[in-house]
């Protein structure tokens, strides 16, 4: 009989002893998981703030670049004349060479010249597609601020565009 006390002891002792290290173990699994999900939530979205940034930084450098290419083209007089005139056929004439020179160089694809109504009045890259109403957030930002405006947009075929607008 003394020793099934022994044994019962024992193995009260065990249980006692076993239950609070497991329930300690379990917390410290857990605490460690909790704290790995955090470091790697932090670790990425200060990878994503990195992309973030660097994307941003270098469409703002591209729109710099358009938006003195587009000021250069914008301060030429023949072209200030034609487009005043409303002369289509002599503004084509003019810019034509300019555009695709810049599109050589700097793989500019548009270049559009578009009236105070918001109507598109030359499209060098297609100088038959005119007339149409833009209604793009660049387009009136510009308006809105009376300066250069400039963004991601969808194009109708090219996917996304960095467009600048100047007014």
């Amino acid at each position: 009989m003394k020793e099934t006390y022994l044994l019962k002891t024992r193995r009260h002792f065990l249980f006692l002893a076993i239950i609070p290290s497991v329930i300690f173990m379990g917390v410290v699994i857990l605490t460690l998981a909790w704290m790995q999900e955090l470091h790697l939530t932090n670790a990425v979205q200060a990878d994503l703030n990195s992309v973030y940034n660097m994307f941003y930084g270098e469409m703002y450098e591209e729109a710099k670049l358009i938006n003195v290419l587009a000021a250069q083209v914008g301060d030429k007089k023949e072209i200030q004349d034609a487009f005043l005139s409303r002369d289509r056929e002599r503004l084509l004439e003019v810019v034509r060479p300019i555009f695709l020179k810049i599109r050589a160089d700097y793989a500019i694809d548009n270049l559009y010249f578009h009236s105070l109504d918001k109507t598109n009045f030359l499209r060098a890259y297609a100088p038959n597609h005119y007339g149409d109403i833009i209604n793009r957030f660049t387009l009136k930002e510009a308006e809105q601020t009376g300066s250069i405006s400039y963004g991601l947009e969808l194009g109708k075929l090219e996917g996304l565009i960095l467009r600048v607008v100047v007014p």
